[in-house]
Parts: structure tokens; sequence; C-alpha cells
């Protein structure tokens, strides 16, 4: 598949679309206006949009813009500019117009539609605005007529994610609720709030370099691409702290950046408001950098180059980094460990952490820089650990075992109250001792990209596990959050504890 051609023509701002819409009244041709956020298109958007074509000779779409300020949050996965060039592709579509405001009225006045065409989720959205009302008169003013489609526009938003829940969640579900309300689940979380935490593990910057391949020329076996655009996200143990920044108010960051490149600014200015930093630097190598080449539609990557120095840290480093990690893990509930393997977290370090943390919670990935070298078991104990199949085979060496004996026996061997296995679409299994084993379905089938989604699990579900929660209910939670997670690329966003209340709310009922 090739990615869809760039239709700038069929992309315009209100004023210049007012003019066009004045051509095509001059032409005798009837225009359909339709409002909306449009993100991840599927087929509900697909009937709406097509039905809403039906009732005229061409169709506007306005377009929400990211931010809801009713909300005071991003409300889209996909940006604004993505989701008109995905609109604009469509042959149905004659003209897209990227709004300013979250309500339909300024695009209904400038465009005077001679059909507004509303889902009925546009008429729950408008009315929970007091907006109905409001913008109906101003369709009649312009003089048009409003319909209400029958198809539900279904968003890409967290308000929005149970029509998204695949099927085999169904059942579980049903049982869930009758041991759980929205309320209890919600309640866990608020009391989250006066946990302090500390964070230690590995600063990672993830560069994301869009591209657009065009083939491979005749002379070299590589990819030809046009760069099109690039974004930075605070990734490794900067996106943790932020997860974890939203449902506790004191967190405390312990990591280390290279002397050769820091970005210690960027990672300062990246850093939500209450949490605070000790950020070392070693002098051998550089901040450990991931960039990503990306084709652009669809999101898949073409590869990838990493800057990084994953030698064992200089000896004076880690002496300094132990005795504040001494000091630091006597002043927090909960310590949470998100360990990549690129040499941020010491051998002495280590055994600092499991000897004097009071709770511990850890994940030792693997990857590919690290692969079979960074195992779960360089901990002789721990409290909770969170981490996928692949990496409990690995420290089990054992792939052939069900993912419930190898949880069992892994937890056995580090004293581990909890241990989560994350399973990717087969969503998730937690162990508990002396408890049977919880398996929890994936909640959303909307993905878009699953990196960061594990460390987003691991920020929300560590202080859940400190709190002694059943596992059935910690496996629900972090497979909520990672509902959430795979809905944006990389760390580009923090898990917010509005976005994962509405998830739950929508999905529980």
């Amino acid at each position: 598949m090739t990615d869809a051609p760039l239709r700038p023509t069929k992309i315009m701002p209100l004023a210049a679309a007012t003019a066009q819409r004045d051509q095509w009244q001059r032409e005798s041709r009837r225009v359909v206006v339709v409002h909306g956020l449009f993100d991840l298109l599927d087929s509900g958007h697909l009937q709406r949009l097509s039905r809403a074509r039906a009732e005229g000779d061409v169709l506007i779409v306005s377009l929400r813009p990211d931010i809801d300020p009713a909300w005071g949050r991003r409300r889209a996965t996909l940006d604004q500019n993505v989701r008109a060039l995905t609109l604009a592709s469509l042959p149905f579509v004659d003209l897209v117009v990227p709004a300013t405001a979250w309500s339909a009225l300024g695009s209904i006045q400038a465009l005077r539609p001679d059909v507004f065409a509303q889902g009925v989720d546009g008429i729950r959205l408008s009315s929970e605005r007091e907006e109905d009302g409001t913008e109906r008169s101003a369709v009649g003013n312009g003089g048009g007529k409003l319909i209400v489609l029958d198809e539900a526009e279904i968003q890409g938003s967290a308000d929005r994610v149970a029509e998204s829940t695949p099927g085999e969640a169904d059942a579980f579900l049903r049982g869930f609720r009758s041991r759980y309300s929205a309320k209890d689940v919600i309640g866990t979380l608020k009391d989250l709030r006066g946990l302090k935490v500390l964070v230690v593990g590995d600063t990672i910057i993830d560069e994301y370099h869009f591209c657009r391949p065009y083939g491979m020329p005749q002379k070299s076996p590589v990819i030809a691409a046009q760069f099109l655009q690039s974004e930075a996200h605070a990734g490794g143990i900067l996106a943790v702290a932020n997860h974890l920044a939203g449902f506790c108010d004191t967190v405390h960051l312990l990591t280390c950046l290279g002397a050769a490149d820091t970005r210690e600014d960027f990672v300062r200015s990246h850093l939500l408001p209450n949490v605070r930093a000790d950020l070392f630097v070693r002098p051998d190598g550089p901040t450990t950098v991931k960039r990503r080449y990306i084709r652009k539609f669809m999101a898949r990557n073409l590869f990838e180059v990493s800057f990084f120095n994953d030698a064992p840290l200089p000896t004076d480093i880690d002496i300094q980094i132990c005795r504040r990690l001494s000091t630091l893990i006597d002043q927090h509930d909960v310590v949470v460990v998100a360990d990549f393997g690129q040499g941020a977290v010491s051998a002495n370090m280590v055994e600092v952490l499991c000897r004097r943390s009071k709770f511990l919670a850890v994940n030792s990935q693997l990857n590919s820089i690290n692969y079979g070298f960074n195992v779960i078991t360089r901990y002789p104990r721990v409290d909770y650990v969170c981490i996928d199949l692949q990496e409990l085979q690995m420290a089990c060496r054992d792939r052939q075992r069900p993912a419930a004996e190898l949880a069992s026996s892994v937890a056995h061997d580090l004293s581990a109250e909890y241990l989560t296995v994350t399973l990717g679409h087969l969503g998730s299994l937690t162990h508990r001792r002396g408890k049977p084993p919880a398996a929890v379905p994936v909640l959303s089938r909307n993905v878009v990209d699953t990196i960061g989604a594990g460390d987003a699990f691991l920020s929300i579900t560590a202080p859940c596990a400190q709190a002694g929660i059943e596992t059935e209910l910690l496996g629900f939670i972090g497979n909520a959050v990672g509902a959430l997670a795979v809905r944006f690329i990389g760390n580009q966003q923090s898990i917010t504890p509005e976005a994962l209340f509405d998830f739950v709310e929508n999905i529980l009922g």
C-alpha cells in the first residue's frame, strides 16, 4: 500500500472555505457540513460521512482541534493535521476545514450549510455544553436544516473507548462489574495521591522522524524516503515519572545523563511540575537517544539509530548515586525502577534498592541493545515485578511452561508479593503470593503504537500493588492504562487521572 497523496486543495482555513462555499452556492450546489473529531477513522465514521454526503452535492468536514477547552486537555490521538490529511483522502469528502474551536457554532455561522448533519453523539456533547439549541438556531438562521444521523460518531478519545472493546472482554467485564463499580476503581486510584514515590532508571529521549518512503534506488538496497517532520518525547524513566506524577503528589526522579550530549534542558522542561529530579552526569558518553525513522502513514517503523553508552558507570559517579539513593529511599513509600539496561542502574544500586526499599517495584526490560543480558533475576528481592512474557521466559530460560507456572517460580525466587506478566493482545496475568492468578483481557483494540505501554502499566500499577489491592483489580487498572497508552505514538502524552477515570466510567457503566 502506498501513502495517501497529500490533498492541500481539499484542506482550507475557514476564510478560504467560506469563499469556496459561496462559489458552490452560485453553482446551486447543496452544501452539507459535519463537525467532529474524526480520530482513528473506523467504519462508524465512514458511514456517517457517506450518509452525510448523500444529503447534498458537496461535503465539508469541520474538524475539531486537538484540545477540548471544556476538559482542559488533549482529546485526539492524532494531531489535527494528520486527521485533516486522512479525511482529505476520502473521495466523498470535498473540503476539510481545521476548526479552531471545539463547538460547531463558528463553522456553522461562517459556512451557512444547506444541511448540518449531526451524529447522535454530537448531540450529547453539545447538550453537555448547553450548545445544542444555539447550533440548531445558527443552522436555521443561515437558511439550512439540521439532520441527525443514526450512526454514532465513534471518537478516538478516552470518553468513547468502550465502543472499541474487544468481544472477548465482554464476559470478563460482566463478572467484574458484579464485584467492582466505577466508583470503587476510581476511589482506589484516588487513594494513591498521598504516596511518596521514588523513580530510578534510564533516561531515554525518543525521537521520531516521520518520512514518506518512495522505494528502493536501483543502485543500492536501501529505502529512499522524504523527511516530513520530527518530534521528541521524554521516554524511559522520564515517562514513568510523568505517569506517576498525575496520581501521586510526591514523585522524585533519580537518573543519569551523559556529558557528551546531556539534553538536560529538554529533560527538565519535559517533566511535570511535581517531579523533583536528581540528574547525575557520566562523563564518558551521551544521554541515551533512540532515533526512530517512521513511515507516517500507519506509523510503521522503518529503522532506528541509538546513541548510548551501556558500559558500567564510572566508579565515582556510581558511589555518588548510591549515597544519594540511600538517603532518598528512607523518605519514600514506593520505589519504582524502570531498568532498560542502558547502564544507569549499576550492580551497587541494585544492592541498595533491594536491601533498603520499603516497597520495590521493578521492570527489567529486554530490548535490541541488551537482549538476554538484563533479566529480572539480577534483583535478589522485589515486591512487585512487572514484565512481559518474553522477559519472564528469558529469566527462567524456559519457553515451554505456561506463563502462570513461570510467574509463580520467579515470584517465589524473588520473594515477590505480586508479579504481573503483560501478554500483548492477550491482556495480562497477575500472580499474588497465596492467591490464584488473575487473567484480564485487553480492553481496547484501537492501537496506534505499543511503545511505552508497558512503562505506563508499571507506573500506575506499582503504587496499586503497594496498596495491597486484589490481583483482578490490579490487572484491570493496568490494562485500562495500556488501552489508553497505545492510542498515541510512544510517550507523546502521559496518562492522566481524568483520562483514566473517563475510561473506567465508560467501560464499567
